[in-house]
């Protein structure tokens, strides 16, 4: 099977990696970046993305020792 072509990678990008809020994503640097990887590789970048915030957010947790409900939904309120 032959590798996403440019088009191709671009349209897995926005279809897993969908902006939040006001956050712009760099698409096109994405596709760039990405020129060699398969459909699988573009699959596990994007998850490996998708949970940097959540594992930031463990780590404060972590080191702040806040494991409460109360103390997880005033970081997240505050990201």
């Amino acid at each position: 099977m032959p590798l996403p072509e440019k088009e191709a990678r671009r349209a897995m990008f926005e279809d897993l990696l969908k902006p939040q809020k006001d956050i712009k994503l760099p698409y096109d640097a994405m596709v760039d970046a990405t020129e060699g990887y398969s459909g699988s590789d573009i699959r596990i970048v994007c998850k490996e993305a998708a949970m940097r915030p959540l594992r930031r957010l463990m780590s404060i947790l972590d080191v702040n020792g806040r494991e409460t409900e109360e103390g997880m939904l005033a970081l997240l309120k505050s990201m």
